[in-house]
């Protein structure tokens, strides 16, 4: 089965929306996908797998390599809506808290005491 992406954007975050498998032959585009929305300067990425029917070990490294690299560039990053497979193989490798837990980027400019 394929792997399909797509995107929808508010002004400060964008939401993949993950469908079909996510395996050695497609975890890529899911690299891809992940590294092209934080080079837009987004402050929040949310990963959606509601679509997603398989995640292997491939895909859970794209998943932690985009965490990783939002993290360094200060960017809130979570995996929202696994179920299914992909929800017990996060479970099963122990890295479901570590990739649905919400960080948030700091405010852009500090706030102002009264």
């Amino acid at each position: 089965m394929n792997l399909a992406i797509t995107s929808r954007s508010t002004a400060t975050s964008v939401r993949l929306n993950v469908s079909g498998e996510i395996d050695l032959d497609t975890a890529g585009q899911l690299d891809d996908a992940i590294a092209a929305v934080l080079g837009t300067g987004a402050d929040r990425l949310e990963v959606d797998l509601s679509g997603t029917t398989f995640c292997s070990c491939a895909g859970i490294t794209a998943l932690l390599n985009g965490r990783r690299e939002a993290v360094a560039r200060q960017v809130g990053f979570e995996v929202v809506n696994a179920t299914g497979i992909p929800l017990r193989v996060l479970q099963l490798t122990g890295v479901s808290s570590l990739l649905t837990t919400r960080s948030h980027r700091p405010p852009r400019r500090p706030v102002e005491a009264a």
